[in-house]
């Protein structure tokens, strides 16, 4: 699934960052009050609907709104 050029896809916290262009703590401090709704990471990645649910949750990554 893509929307304005995200493609909703498993991502690390790395890519993440780059895409919001943030550093590693402001991501963590964004997702920690929303961790039971995302749940686990499979591994080092976020499947594609806990993808979903972070972009619903804090926004899209910034100019692709």
């Amino acid at each position: 699934m893509e929307y304005d050029g995200i493609t909703i896809k498993p991502y690390t916290h790395q890519d993440l960052t780059v895409l919001y262009g943030v550093s590693w703590p402001t991501l963590q401090r964004w997702l920690r009050p929303h961790q039971s709704e995302i749940g686990e990471k499979n591994g080092h990645f976020y499947t594609t609907r806990q993808v979903g649910i972070i972009f619903n949750l804090i926004g899209w990554p910034p100019g692709k709104e």
